[in-house]
């Protein structure tokens, strides 16, 4: 990924409003540009040399008064696919994991997904998943169903927010391909990639993967990388890292304002 020129800073011209409820969750080419007419609150943007704070400026201030809430219509869901490889057309899911939050729930749901095929040496080392963990595993279709329950046991929701790693070059495609005829009809699906994300905060990073962000941002867990699960647990304690610098510098709450942050991270990293 090029880094070389860091990306012009965005100014949002946007009110922050506190939620209603009290406080208590790979991988290639570059996405087409969103050329959508902006809904009437996008932010007005100017551009000038950019000049980040750094993660331990006073700016950034975790545990203050200022805190990221979820709105009271929204579910969170940081998400995380293993595959037997890259292409959503000839690859498969052989594992998923959810964690769903709203401002006062959360819950997790992850399961293997049958594969009845060798898997390819290169995955089995990436993952550390065998074939004998994905022969009496569920199908896709029943894990599908499983996650429509799951999703559906958090009453009054409108918007469902999907969060992962790079999701706007992977993950979101085999998404698209198998969950979005589920949840098309029912919700309000909107996107985030928290590897956009954080290139759009930490220009400076050598390192965009997971476990390198949780490294520079001092953020530890024990578990096995390259498992849904764990990947998705260490997602959402990044994201709650990012998403709070995101409202200390520039005032803006992406769980409120989640499309206009999808297309701040479409076209301006």
């Amino acid at each position: 990924m090029n880094t070389a020129a860091p990306p012009t800073e965005i100014y949002l011209d946007i009110a922050y409003h506190n939620s209603t409820t009290p406080s208590s969750n790979r991988k290639r080419n570059n996405p087409k540009k969103n050329t959508s007419t902006p809904s009437s609150v996008m932010p007005q943007t100017k551009k000038r040399k950019q000049e980040f704070t750094s993660l331990h400026s006073p700016v950034f201030t975790p545990g203050g008064s200022r805190q990221i809430t979820i709105p009271v219509d929204t579910l969170v869901i940081f998400y995380d696919f293993e595959t037997t490889g890259l292409n959503p057309f000839s690859a498969e899911i052989i594992e998923c994991a959810f964690l769903m939050k709203t401002e006062r729930n959360h819950s997790d749901y992850s399961s293997f997904i049958n594969h009845q095929k060798p898997l390819p040496d290169i995955i089995k080392t990436i993952t550390k998943i065998t074939e004998q963990q994905l022969v009496n595993a569920p199908s896709l279709q029943s894990v599908v169903s499983g996650l429509v329950q799951c999703v559906g046991s958090f009453e009054n929701i409108r918007r469902v927010i999907w969060v992962a790693h790079n999701n706007y070059n992977f993950d979101q495609m085999f998404w698209n391909k198998y969950f979005r005829n589920s949840f098309k009809d029912t919700y309000e699906n909107v996107h985030l990639d928290s590897l956009r994300l954080a290139q759009y905060l930490y220009p400076e990073m050598c390192s965009f993967k997971l476990t390198s962000i949780a490294s520079y941002l001092s953020i530890h867990k024990q578990g096995d990388a390259h498992r849904a699960l764990y990947d998705t647990e260490l997602l959402s304690s990044i994201m709650t890292v990012l998403s709070t610098q995101l409202l200390h510098r520039q005032n803006f709450n992406l769980y409120e304002f989640p499309n206009e942050c999808d297309n701040i991270l479409h076209n301006n990293v």
